[in-house]
């Protein structure tokens, strides 16, 4: 309950003070650490790069996601009774699929004929813009964290990178025949997110709503009296 007034009076306080903005590419010195509320697109300065996959994006993230097909277990416990004795029998199954961790095959019941790489050739990772705005503001590091709303990339318009990887539907396959997947194989998807420039493909750059406080041309933390 106390914290539930505690936010409604920081919203209130917010909504007494905050100053909305009428355009976002000029910076008014009388707002510097005020409570600003703006509506505007993302911008970023430099494509964001794959370079092993030869693929660039304008966009606050671009995501790579690696996964193996491997092997893996299910139990199946079921429990008796056998002479007054509750008894518990448990059998397993292995199915194989794509998996973007490693399954550790050496706590498998039975890993003879199911054996996983213990590594992948290809990791994952996250690429983030080291500069985003929206007009001649700059985001800080919590608001550029909140861009999450990521969508896969198409790849159909891309050509296979490398003589040993096909790209097929919106995969890169480090595989022989990618309609037979054999266990370690790899696929590799992209995720974006913030597009932050018009895209032939993709459309227009995302549009954001920011409330923060005015630091220069920074949109940072702002803190209200009552904590929040």
């Amino acid at each position: 309950q106390g914290r539930a007034l505690r936010t409604a009076k920081s919203l209130e306080e917010g909504l007494s003070l905050v100053v909305p903005l009428d355009s976002v590419h000029s910076i008014s010195q009388q707002n510097e650490g005020r409570l600003v509320h703006l509506t505007g697109a993302l911008s970023t300065s430099k494509p964001l790069f794959d370079p092993s996959y030869g693929l660039s994006i304008q966009a606050v993230k671009l995501k790579r996601n690696v996964e193996m097909y491997q092997w893996v277990e299910y139990e199946d416990s079921n429990e008796y009774e056998e002479d007054g004795e509750i008894k518990k029998e448990t059998k397993y199954s292995y199915n194989t699929e794509w998996k973007s961790e490693v399954v550790n095959s050496r706590n498998f019941d039975r890993e003879i004929g199911h054996k996983n790489p213990s590594a992948m050739a290809v990791e994952s990772f996250t690429a983030v813009s080291p500069n985003v705005q929206v007009g001649s503001f700059v985001l800080s590091k919590g608001l550029v964290d909140k861009i999450d709303d990521f969508k896969q990339l198409s790849l159909s318009h891309l050509e296979d990178p490398h003589a040993d990887v096909t790209r097929r539907g919106d995969y890169f396959y480090h595989s022989d025949n990618p309609r037979r997947p054999e266990v370690g194989d790899l696929r590799v998807s992209f995720f974006y997110a913030g597009l932050s420039g018009d895209d032939p493909h993709l459309g227009s750059a995302a549009k954001v709503t920011v409330i923060a406080r005015q630091r220069g041309d920074q949109l940072v933390p702002y803190h209200t009296k009552f904590g929040d």
